[in-house]
């Protein structure tokens, strides 16, 4: 995914997630999973501290402009 497609994805108000996320191993060791593992973004407004997922979702996704 480029830059321009992630953020043309960011920026669509329309998006919406529905069903459950899930986070699954990587088990092939795929090197898109290993890229995004290496090169993971670490937003700096996200203050929830990291034991608690729910509040990080939460900032993240009203960060992104998520609605779900």
């Amino acid at each position: 995914m480029t830059l321009t497609e992630f953020e043309t994805m960011l920026n669509d108000a329309t998006k919406r997630i529905e069903g459950d996320i899930v986070w699954q191993e990587d088990e092939d060791h795929s090197p898109c999973q290993e890229f995004r593992d290496k090169e993971a973004y670490v937003p700096d407004d996200i203050t929830a501290p990291a034991n608690d997922p729910a509040a990080v979702w939460i900032q993240f996704c009203a960060e992104a402009a998520i609605t779900h």
